[in-house]
């Protein structure tokens, strides 16, 4: 890509994120995120997309277990029943998946499902233990060291720091 395309899209970048800020302020946060989340997804796409080594099945691969993760945030499904339901081997779903999104697929699934707890966190006055419910976690302390260990502190003491 030339210097000055590339120049371009860099801008057209910064003005995105400028915008984005400018939302922040203006209409609500746990909104912004979801949205951010989705184009973060789109993004990974659009990169996989351009990937030499994956191919459009690849694509469609991830994109399928992600959206079937997504639609299954409250009751996680194991890697062998997202590669049943993508028609696939456990072990192509995971090498697909973090070759075309970049990640190990948990890795991915534990991330989007904090982010949506942080946003129930946020908005919500649910307790802590429906929440962990809500993002598929049975036991509340397994949630609070899964929350802690991905977003760097406690569900109560982020919730105390956002909550809305």
């Amino acid at each position: 890509m030339p210097d000055a395309s590339r120049n371009v899209i860099s801008s057209q970048v910064d003005e995105l994120f400028d915008q984005v800020e400018s939302l922040l302020d203006r209409c609500d946060s746990a909104h912004v995120r979801t949205r951010t989340t989705e184009l973060v997804a789109k993004l990974n796409e659009l990169d996989a997309a351009n990937h030499r080594d994956t191919d459009d099945d690849h694509a469609a691969l991830a994109r399928q277990a992600q959206r079937i993760m997504m639609d299954n945030i409250s009751k996680p499904l194991t890697i062998n029943e997202i590669s049943h339901l993508c028609n696939t081997s456990p072990t192509m779903l995971k090498q697909t998946f973090r070759a075309v999104i970049g990640t190990p697929i948990y890795q991915w699934y534990r991330k989007y499902r904090m982010t949506h707890a942080k946003e129930l966190l946020e908005r919500t006055a649910l307790p802590i233990a429906q929440i962990a419910s809500a993002v598929g976690y049975v036991n509340p302390s397994k949630f609070a060291k899964a929350f802690n260990d991905e977003i760097g502190e406690t569900p109560h003491a982020w919730r105390a720091r956002h909550h809305r």
